[in-house]
């Protein structure tokens, strides 16, 4: 067995709310939770669903508001908005605004034409 096919039989598989994520860091990359932390909660016997939905401990939880709608998460507001949270955070680490990162912009195929 190659090296790549060994570290691929080590990512576990996560489903949470009915949808099948690559790996733990895939789930926690989506909701926005610190690899660690997710890892130490499952690690201590949380659930998949305890993990993602038990806020931080001494932190005020992060509010998720755009154009005066709250949303319970990033990836809910990117979801209502139709850009995935990969683009959406993408977006955001290079500079652009919350609002440029929420807009939805046309695809382009390899012929340069909208699809």
């Amino acid at each position: 067995m190659g090296d790549e096919a060994k570290s691929m039989a080590n990512v576990k598989r996560v489903v949470y709310k009915g949808v099948e994520y690559g790996s733990i860091r895939g789930l926690a990359d989506q909701m926005g939770i610190n690899i660690t932390t997710f890892r130490y909660r499952l690690r201590k016997g949380m659930s998949v669903e305890e993990a993602v939905e038990t806020p931080v401990v001494g932190r005020e939880p992060k509010r998720n508001v755009f154009k005066g709608v709250e949303y319970a998460s990033i990836a809910e507001m990117c979801r209502a908005h139709e850009v995935s949270v990969c683009t959406f955070n993408s977006r955001i680490r290079l500079g652009y605004s919350l609002e440029d990162a929420l807009k939805k912009t046309p695809r382009r195929g390899m012929d340069g034409l909208d699809w």
